[in-house]
């Protein structure tokens, strides 16, 4: 193993999603309207974002942060 990272999905209290499979729906149902954010582009939390769309068959937007850099 080279790295290990942890990645946690949190939903903001103002929709109306409690599971997720409601998340799902939420996303399916508005095509585009619902981001996510990870560290940057090809991050690990990018790259199981672009996974859980494709397996989910959503269309959520990525806002990449620049905040995780390494030195």
């Amino acid at each position: 193993m080279f790295s290990e990272s942890t990645n946690l999905l949190v939903v903001s209290a103002s929709l109306p999603a409690r599971s997720l499979q409601e998340v799902v729906a939420l996303a399916r149902e508005r095509p585009g309207a619902l981001n996510y954010s990870s560290a940057g582009a090809g991050t690990s939390q990018h790259l199981a974002g672009e996974l859980f769309k494709l397996r989910s068959g959503t269309n959520i937007v990525h806002v990449p942060y620049k905040g995780a850099r390494l030195h």
